[in-house]
């Protein structure tokens, strides 16, 4: 009985230990999430541009004049990006006071009617106050100026990367034995993951595509941008689309009126599940089909311990975690919890086409 006792002593003495050492590690990353976010953004670009760098060098391009290659591709492509972004804002501000107007007085109108059905302490015009606005305004430009900033870094991360990503990998290989499967599956992973996102940013690419059009179509300002923050917070799963989608219903609410505005939010919700329900499967052909709450969980934790890229490289850490446990018998009852379809060894082995997340848009 006595050795019963020491053991389970042992056993709690060991799991708080275990919560102990996760813990300082997760405030560890909370801590530098300015230098941890970007860094795994630029692995995840490298992994994306992996295959075309190798297939430059394979035509007979060298380190350097591959990788300017990539380098102005890349730079052209920001380039283009920025200049829509840089435009669209330089106008709106422009226009700010008067959307701000017009929306206030569809707000006081929508007060006027709860009003007259008895919701007298509704005030949703004091939610559009100039100085909420003005506040709302500085904040997007300071993020945009972060955003900047964190794409520089990132770029010069990939450009890193990508000159000794191999070497690495084969340095690695070198000190364990030739037997040992977890490089190959490390490997495995990693051209997944790059696979993923590669196909996720063409989903991504033609759902904002549509969004554009569709809100050019129904002479809502500003299409392009609208089109370009879809692009981007798409690869946020579940919450990406809806926090896309609200500025350019709102802008549609100012511009006209409450009917135009549910038009343009049904129109969007439609091109959403286009995108998500005929292209993606046409894209990705097979998934992991991880459970929708833990991906919109992984989602919401990732986001708040890596501020700034936590929400976008929650899918690929969760996945790589996943991986990890599958691993260990005793996690096996984590992995079946939080999976819908796909048996454990799946994910153990790290294998099999690009993975796709149910709802992932």
């Amino acid at each position: 009985m006595q050795s019963g006792a020491v053991d389970q002593h042992r056993s709690v003495t060991g799991l708080v230990l275990l919560v102990a050492a996760i813990a300082i590690v997760l405030g560890a990353l909370h801590i530098a999430a300015t230098i941890v976010s970007p860094l795994l953004l630029g692995m995840v670009l490298a992994l994306i541009f992996w295959p075309l760098f190798v297939w430059l060098r394979t035509h007979g391009l060298g380190i350097v004049p591959a990788l300017l290659v990539l380098v102005v591709g890349l730079l052209v492509g920001v380039g283009l990006i920025a200049l829509v972004i840089g435009s669209s804002i330089s106008s709106m501000a422009s226009r700010i006071g008067l959307y701000t107007d017009e929306l206030s007085a569809r707000l006081q109108s929508l007060d006027a009617w709860f009003a007259s059905y008895g919701g007298s302490d509704v005030n949703l015009a004091n939610l559009l106050a100039p100085d909420a606005i003005g506040a709302l305004f500085g904040a997007l430009v300071n993020a945009l100026t972060s955003a900047l900033y964190q794409g520089f870094v990132i770029l010069l991360l990939l450009l890193f990367f990508l000159v000794e990503g191999q070497a690495i990998v084969d340095r690695i290989r070198l000190s364990l034995d030739e037997r040992d499967p977890n490089p190959a599956r490390l490997a495995r992973f990693g051209r997944d993951v790059g696979q993923y996102f590669a196909l996720r940013a063409a989903v991504n690419a033609i759902t904002g595509a549509g969004v554009a059009l569709v809100l050019w179509l129904l002479g809502v300002d500003f299409p392009l941008l609208w089109g370009v923050l879809t692009f981007f917070l798409s690869f946020i799963p579940y919450i990406g689309m809806f926090l896309a989608s609200v500025p350019s219903v709102l802008l549609a609410w100012a511009e006209y009126d409450l009917a135009h505005a549910v038009v343009v939010a049904l129109a969007l919700t439609i091109v959403n599940a286009t995108a998500e329900n005929l292209v993606q499967p046409a894209l990705m052909h097979r998934g992991l089909n991880l459970s929708p709450t833990f991906v919109f969980v992984s989602v919401l934790f990732w986001g708040w311990l890596l501020p700034g890229g936590g929400s976008f490289l929650a899918i690929p850490i969760s996945l790589g975690l996943l991986a990890i446990l599958a691993n260990f018998p005793d996690a096996g009852w984590f992995v079946r919890a939080v999976t819908t379809a796909s048996p454990p060894d799946e994910l153990r082995e790290l294998g099999g086409a690009p993975a796709a997340v149910e709802g992932s848009g």
